[in-house]
């Protein structure tokens, strides 16, 4: 930053009015330069984004114009301090308001921005990079890793469980048939059934791993998947009527209801 000095301000102007910012104040006069460049300098405004500006102002004059770099700058800086009145050297007070043109009542409206426009975000310097460790060396261009694609709407997050496969259940007079949707699977998959009772658990692994797309029912890790739930009525676990197929993406479970011997049906 730097200041200048000019003699004749109402005729001089550096920068166009959406880059200037009018300061007054009482007892201008008797500020210096530099007093009133450290005034500035010492805004947080001014240090948080590190702005570029000089001043313009006429010794005799109590009042002057603040130029930026750009109509960014000058935007965040007049709406952080407009309305305030600041304090320098000796008690003099210090404010900023819109430029105007010379001879006319309007006065600048600046642009409010949320970023930075492309091309001053360009024109600011990078970040610096993160010390490496000791250990740690930087891999050459050709051997630096991708990142990671981002993971798929609908995969639950690490601490998440899958969502279950879809199924139904038909209940029959003496059996259960219980239908599973479980895309991918076929004969050669590995499924396992545990029947206790009225307790049905089922769970296999999808040995083959879809090309395209996401696993519907898994860990998105080992490719395995599981579902319990319990029945109305006891399995007669010693049918020889029990039977499971497995055929396009269908598991299909009969299971025969436990009915007890003694049980004897009274004649009408």
């Amino acid at each position: 930053m730097h200041l200048l000095q000019v003699y004749q301000l109402r005729r001089r102007m550096c920068c166009p009015l959406e880059r200037s910012v009018f300061i007054g104040g009482n007892d201008l006069c008797n500020i210096s330069y530099r007093q009133l460049k450290e005034t500035i300098t010492s805004f947080s405004i001014i240090q948080k984004h590190d702005l570029n500006f000089h001043i313009l102002k006429n010794s005799d004059l109590p009042y002057g114009h603040i130029h930026f770099k750009t109509e960014y700058d000058t935007s965040i800086f007049y709406y952080a301090v407009r309305g305030q009145n600041f304090t320098g050297p000796n008690g003099t007070q210090i404010n900023f308001s819109p430029s105007r043109k010379t001879g006319s009542d309007k006065f600048t409206e600046y642009k409010v921005y949320k970023d930075p426009p492309p091309l001053e975000q360009e024109e600011r310097p990078p970040p610096p990079p993160p010390p490496l460790e000791q250990e740690q060396q930087p891999l050459p261009p050709s051997d630096q890793p991708l990142p990671p694609p981002p993971p798929p709407p609908d995969q639950p997050l690490p601490n998440q469980s899958p969502p279950p496969p879809m199924y139904v259940v038909y209940e029959r007079s003496e059996e259960y048939v219980i239908v599973i949707q479980v895309p991918g699977l076929s004969n050669e998959d590995e499924i396992e059934i545990n029947l206790s009772k009225e307790t049905l658990t089922i769970s296999g692994v999808l040995v083959d791993e879809p090309s395209l797309g996401t696993k519907i029912y898994s860990n998105w890790i080992t490719g395995t998947f599981s579902l319990s739930f319990e029945l109305k009525d006891m399995i007669d676990l010693s049918s020889n009527n029990n039977s499971i197929n497995i055929q396009n993406g269908l598991i299909t479970i009969i299971l025969k209801k436990f009915f007890s011997k003694s049980l004897k049906l009274r004649k009408a």
